[in-house]
């Protein structure tokens, strides 16, 4: 493939993922699809690597529409109340944002595995 034909697949791929696997109403996106959109919402994962590949595909002459929507997509996690969880030497952490407001406090609970 030429580039041009990678930024038109890139292009056909997120405009698919708009189109069935996000809300225009509520900004959230759906996990996955398989004969329809799944009733998962989508996980923090699933925001990063969207966002990633949109800047990505901006950045290597996609539309202006594509840098649009990863900062929405972005606005939306950070209005977001998240919890993380985090495997480190044996233990797991699990930090939950106490606010909707960008770098408030974590309730952080640990535990072994």
């Amino acid at each position: 493939m030429q580039p041009k034909e990678y930024i038109v697949a890139a292009e056909k791929a997120v405009s698919f993922i708009r189109r069935n696997l996000y809300n225009e109403e509520t900004h959230r996106l759906q996990h996955s699809f398989r004969n329809g959109p799944s009733k998962a919402p989508g996980f923090i994962d699933d925001y990063a690597f969207l966002i990633s590949g949109l800047l990505d595909l901006y950045e290597c002459g996609g539309d202006t529409k594509w840098l649009e929507w990863a900062t929405e997509l972005q606005d939306t996690q950070a209005r977001a109340s998240l919890a993380f969880l985090a495997v480190y030497e044996s233990q797991c952490i699990l930090a939950a944002r106490q606010s909707s407001q960008p770098f408030c406090t974590c309730q952080i609970m640990h535990f072994k595995m």
